[in-house]
C-alpha cells in the first residue's frame, strides 16, 4: 500500500450514510478495510487506545480485558496484513471514534501507519456547534444517557490539534458539514468527490441517522426509569433494537435547535477559523436556553399518542394491562431481552449437540 485514506468523522456528519456507502469498496486501486464491521471505530480504538478496556462499546456488550485484549491483537493483524497487499495502492479506513482517541493514542496510531505506509490522508468533516449539540444530545439519548449533559461539546481541538501538528500526516482535509459547503449536497458524494473515489460504485441508500423528538422523548423517558439496560450483549441488543423500532413507529421532526441551545459549546469556533478557514456563523442554536425549561420539555410525555406503541405491542403479541407510558416501554424491552435470551439460548444448546 501506498496510502491510508483515514476518514475520522467527526460524530453526527453523515458517517453512518458514508460507511454504508464504502461498505465493500474496491475499485483496484482504492479499497476498503475489512475489519469486521464496517463502522471501524471499534477496531481502531481498540487497537491504539490505551484506555480501550475501559471502552463504551464494549463495556455495553459486557466484555472483559481478556476479550477485548484477544480483538486488539486481532485487529492490528488485519490492519497489518491489509496495509501489505502490493495489489492495491490506498485503504481506506472510517470510524468517527478515531477522532475522539487521547493524543497519544493518535501518535500511536500515526506511528503505525507511518512505518508501513508513505502517505497519511486525513478527512474530517466539522458541524457547527448549535447544530451538533442538537444532533448529538439525541444520539446520547439512543446510547442510555437518563439526564442532561453539562454540554454537547464538538471537541474541535481535542479531536484535530494531534493530526494538525504531526508532521508525517501528510493531508489533514477539514470540512463544513453543511448542505451547501457539500457536492451535491451530500455527504457521500463530498466524501467521494474529495477523495477520488468512484460514486457509481457506492451503494446509495437513503438511511435516516437522526431521531424523532417523539420517540428521543420516550427513550429518554425509558433511560430514567429502566435502571438496567446494558452490560451484556443481550441486554445491550435489545435495547438497540427497541430504539429501531421507536424511531419507525415515531417517524416525527427532530428535537427542535432552539431546545438546545443551552448544550451547545461555541468556545472553539476561533481554532477551527484560524487552522482551516471555517467560520461557522452565529445561529439562535448557539444562544443560551434554560435548562429547566429543557428538562420540563423532555419530561413532558402528556401529547404523545400512545396508539402506534400499543401497536408494537401487538405485533408482538403482548396484551395485559400497562396503563401508561412507563409500563408499555419496559414490557417492549423485556419482551426483546426475551427473544435475545431464547435465541442465545438455542444457538448454545446447537453448538452443544454439534
Amino acid at each position: 500500500m501506498d496510502e491510508v485514506l483515514l476518514h475520522i468523522g467527526m460524530h453526527k456528519t453523515g458517517t453512518t450514510s458514508i460507511q454504508s456507502a464504502i461498505l465493500g469498496y474496491d475499485d483496484g486501486d482504492t479499497v476498503q478495510a475489512d475489519l469486521e464491521i464496517p463502522n471501524h471505530s471499534a477496531p481502531l480504538y481498540t487497537a491504539f487506545s490505551a484506555n480501550r478496556a475501559k471502552y463504551h462499546y464494549w463495556r455495553s456488550f459486557g466484555l472483559g480485558p481478556e476479550q477485548i485484549e484477544k480483538r486488539r491483537s486481532s485487529y492490528l493483524e488485519m490492519l497489518d496484513a491489509q496495509l501489505a497487499r502490493t495489489d492495491r495502492r490506498r485503504l481506506l479506513i472510517s470510524g468517527e471514534d478515531i477522532s475522539i482517541l487521547d493524543p497519544a493514542d493518535k501518535t500511536a496510531l500515526v506511528d503505525f501507519f507511518a512505518a508501513r505506509v508513505p502517505k497519511i490522508h486525513v478527512l474530517c468533516y466539522l458541524r457547527a456547534p448549535g447544530s451538533y449539540a442538537a444532533s448529538a444530545f439525541q444520539q446520547r439519548i439512543t446510547g442510555g444517557m437518563a439526564q442532561l449533559p453539562a454540554h454537547c461539546s464538538p471537541g474541535y481541538r481535542m479531536r484535530l490539534e494531534a493530526f494538525r501538528t504531526d508532521a508525517r500526516v501528510t493531508t489533514l482535509e477539514v470540512r463544513e458539514f453543511s448542505r451547501g459547503k457539500l457536492a451535491g449536497g451530500d455527504a457521500v458524494e463530498d466524501f467521494a468527490t474529495v477523495l477520488g473515489l468512484d460514486l457509481a460504485r457506492m451503494a446509495r441508500t437513503s438511511l435516516n441517522e437522526g431521531l424523532g423528538e417523539t420517540a428521543a422523548k420516550l427513550l429518554y423517558h425509558f433511560n430514567r426509569v429502566m435502571p438496567l439496560s446494558a452490560g451484556d450483549r443481550v441486554l445491550m441488543q435489545a435495547r438497540m433494537a427497541m430504539g429501531r423500532e421507536l424511531a419507525a413507529a415515531y417517524p416525527s421532526r427532530p428535537i427542535a435547535a432552539e431546545w438546545l441551545g443551552a448544550l451547545a459549546d461555541a468556545s472553539e469556533t476561533s481554532y477551527v477559523a484560524g487552522h482551516f478557514g471555517i467560520d461557522f456563523p452565529a445561529a439562535a442554536a448557539d444562544a443560551p436556553s434554560d435548562r429547566a425549561a429543557l428538562e420540563g420539555y423532555m419530561a413532558d410525555l402528556s401529547g404523545i399518542d400512545l396508539a402506534p406503541l400499543d401497536r408494537l405491542l401487538e405485533t408482538h403479541r403482548i396484551s395485559g394491562r400497562f396503563p401508561g407510558a412507563t409500563e408499555k416501554l419496559v414490557r417492549l424491552y423485556l419482551w426483546h431481552v426475551y427473544e435475545r435470551e431464547t435465541a442465545l439460548a438455542a444457538r448454545r444448546q446447537a453448538a452443544a449437540a454439534g
